[in-house]
């Protein structure tokens, strides 16, 4: 559907009686948004569904606004004004200092800017001069934080132009046939390779080069993640948390909240699986399979994947509100500050770690070495999301060049890449390799 239409419907259902209008219904409809954004899509919905939570919130959804300004991959960003969030960071208070306006006159720009009451002719003049104003501070905005969409187009094609010259010359890519890949991929069926908004998931055995499709009839199915062995399947579907038994072919629902869950986990040599809770400002949370019991990791804001090692004692996960890596302790249930960065998954053997640095960032995908401290760094393309295969040697990366998404794997010790799958749609921010 038309965004900006979609927007414009939004206002004419909503109007702007804030006293009327549901907090945590706007909170539903932009993280529903966030997660099914498709790069190319106007930013418009998005952008209004943040000025009413603006209007109705205080500094707890400033980590949702945030993620909807920055955590997304547009063409030239989403033009969420960030005077909103400095507002909110300041208590709703102006700031001469600061050239920081109140709460209460940015809700006003935000009124009159998309078409509050009716005003008499004075009123509308007003409103006018200050729909003028917000545009240039908008378009101020968009000039600060981006180049001109033409400017931007060519300085990518130069870029990628570069790029491919200099790979041509090193010889870093390379057919996937020479990558000599093992383990199963599990990924949302890619759109391109199969019929468009084809449902399921896809699981790819690069040994015997089969690729099956599972779950066709189920819609809305993302986060997929198998377990230690690769004989069971999790995944996130909503507000529900469902598993599916690879040999029975059979899919339970495991968990269902009020809310919406996202990447759920298993965690390795125990009943427990873990996941992020909407309904507990996204904070990481344990739930026991046998007991039923729930547990939440405090002091925890992330909304990036969370990685365990392979004991299952650990784990690691990105914090939203400091842009840093978290380890966890199961068993000392504590949590340490373990580096700066936006994202990061462990090697199956646990030796590794994988991150990037923050949202800006990430096309630089460093990988850490544990054992001897060594360092490989790996610069083409913005990393949306990436994981370890069965041999911590090799690293899946998805990544987004224009209108197109790219699969890549990448070999750490040579250096070498190839390409799995180019695909407009499909492919979520989690897949799993084993």
């Amino acid at each position: 559907m038309d965004k900006e239409k979609l927007a414009r419907e939004l206002i004419d259902e909503l109007g702007f009686d804030f006293d009327k209008i549901q907090k945590p219904y706007i909170i539903s409809l932009l993280e529903r948004e966030i997660n099914s954004y498709q790069y190319g899509e106007s930013s418009e919905y998005i952008r209004v569904l943040c000025g009413y939570l603006f209007c109705l919130g205080d500094s707890s959804d400033i980590p949702l606004l945030k993620k909807a300004k920055y955590g997304l991959n547009m063409d030239v960003g989403c033009m969420i004004d960030e005077e909103w969030i400095d507002c909110l960071e300041n208590g709703g208070a102006e700031d001469k200092r600061k050239n920081l306006r109140s709460k209460e006159e940015l809700i006003n720009d935000f009124v009159s800017y998309y078409g509050g009451a009716p005003k008499n002719e004075d009123e509308n003049k007003q409103d006018e001069a200050s729909r003028l104003d917000l545009s240039g501070r908008i378009y101020n905005e968009r000039k600060r934080e981006s180049i001109t969409a033409k400017h931007y187009i060519a300085l990518l094609l130069l870029f990628f132009m570069g790029v491919f010259v200099l790979y041509s010359f090193f010889g870093k890519w390379v057919p996937l046939s020479a990558m000599h890949l093992s383990g199963q991929l599990l990924i949302e069926v890619p759109t391109q390779k199969y019929e468009r908004n084809l449902n399921g998931l896809l699981i790819r055995d690069f040994e015997n080069g089969t690729e099956t499709v599972i779950l066709k009839d189920e819609s809305g199915i993302s986060d997929p993640s198998f377990d230690q062995d690769a004989s069971k399947i999790i995944f996130s579907k909503e507000n529900e948390i469902c598993e599916y038994d690879i040999s029975s072919q059979k899919c339970n629902v495991i968990l269902k909240e009020k809310r919406p869950v996202t990447t759920p986990k298993y965690v390795p040599n125990s009943d427990y699986i873990s996941y992020y809770s909407f309904a507990n400002n996204y904070s990481l949370t344990l739930y026991n399979t046998k007991t039923k019991e729930k547990k939440t990791i405090e002091n925890v804001n992330g909304y990036n994947t969370c990685s365990w090692e392979p004991t299952g004692n650990y784990a690691i996960f990105a914090d939203a509100r400091k842009t840093s890596i978290i380890k966890y302790s199961l068993q000392e249930d504590k949590t340490t500050e373990l580096m700066s960065g936006f994202r990061a998954v462990y090697s199956h053997d646990g030796r590794y770690i994988a991150y990037t640095k923050n949202a800006k960032e990430r096309n630089i995908l460093t990988v850490i070495d544990t054992a001897s401290g060594k360092e490989y760094v790996n610069k083409s393309g913005y990393k949306e999301s990436f994981c370890f295969g069965p041999t911590s040697d090799k690293i899946i990366f998805m990544t987004q060049d224009f209108y197109q998404k790219k699969l890549i794997v990448w070999d750490i010790k040579t250096n070498k890449q190839a390409v799995i799958y180019k695909v407009c749609y499909g492919i979520s921010n989690d897949f799993d390799w084993r």
